[in-house]
């Protein structure tokens, strides 16, 4: 919820949060106002789901919408710069097809389903953190190493593609 995303800012002291959050993301089942959709499809696996662009980008509209209050929100109350980062898990899956199996990817579907939001807000002292070409395995090492001093290094910025059941 990021109505509490928003508390936060309140704690005194340093804080560590991990937020999971499902949208946008199949079952879809926000408009782009915020309002729960009227009868949705609430299934979540199957290409047909992915395959919703329409109800995806109005589930976005309304995330980003929220996602900015709430950045806004932690920003004014924080008396020290906070460090965020924002990472999606995966990609997009609209361009999946049922003749594109998860053990023979075509460039399209790996790049499309590896492509994801990755956004840093850091402290003046941080900047040097993320680069162009940051993966994941990355982020906190760069993050620890350019903000706190500690010497993690650098692991390759690699991604691979794993095998899944469809």
């Amino acid at each position: 919820n990021m109505l509490n995303l928003q508390e936060i800012a309140d704690i005194p002291g340093p804080t560590f949060t991990f937020n999971h959050n499902l949208p946008p993301h199949p079952p879809y089942v926000f408009d782009r106002d915020g309002n729960r959709l009227v009868g949705a499809s609430y299934d979540f696996v199957g290409i047909p789901t992915w395959r919703q662009t329409d109800l995806y980008v109005d589930e976005l509209i309304y995330l980003n919408k929220r996602l900015e209050e709430t950045l806004d929100y932690i920003l004014e109350r924080s008396e020290v710069q906070p460090i965020i980062v924002i990472m999606a898990d995966h990609g997009t899956r609209s361009t999946f097809s049922l003749v594109d199996p998860y053990h023979t990817p075509s460039d399209l579907r790996i790049h499309e389903g590896t492509a994801i939001l990755h956004a840093f807000y850091l402290p003046d002292h941080c900047k040097s953190a993320p680069y162009p070409t940051i993966t994941p395995v990355n982020s906190f090492r760069a993050i620890f190493d350019s903000c706190f001093g500690t010497d993690f290094g650098l692991l390759p910025d690699k991604t691979f593609w794993g095998s899944e059941i469809d």
